[in-house]
């Protein structure tokens, strides 16, 4: 029987991740990098997570989203297998990018790193 005291190790596993640039190829801090369209385990996993569509206060908490660091790097752990499409947008600007990628889980539950990176404009790319 375990103690209240027992800790449990988690190792998280990052699924998707990448770096957002603008057409310069500087890093482009803050911008949000969203799970457009999810796996339907996806959806059944993190079912009620999501808040308002325009709400960014919370962006950092939701499992559909994110913001890029100083580097412009971003990352997604965890995710179940599937295709994804994000969509790398800023948040003062009508810049923007999307990609599709798919999320692969080997046979001993390793997940297989999808990488993700944008180069905002003002189309998609």
């Amino acid at each position: 029987m375990r103690s209240w005291t027992d800790w449990e190790i988690v190792r998280h596993q990052v699924a998707i991740c990448g770096r957002v640039v603008d057409a310069g190829d500087s890093p482009v801090e803050k911008a949000e990098v969203r799970l457009a369209t999810v796996p339907e385990e996806f959806e059944r996993r993190y079912a009620g997570s999501a808040t308002t569509e325009d709400d960014r206060d919370d962006v950092c908490e939701r499992p559909d989203r994110t913001l890029t660091n100083a580097d412009g790097n971003f990352y997604f752990l965890d995710l179940p297998a599937g295709r994804y499409n994000l969509r790398a947008t800023t948040p003062r600007s009508s810049l923007q990018a999307e990609k599709a990628v798919s999320v692969v889980w080997d046979a001993e539950g390793t997940v297989v790193r999808a990488v993700a990176d944008f180069t905002l404009s003002m189309t998609s790319s």
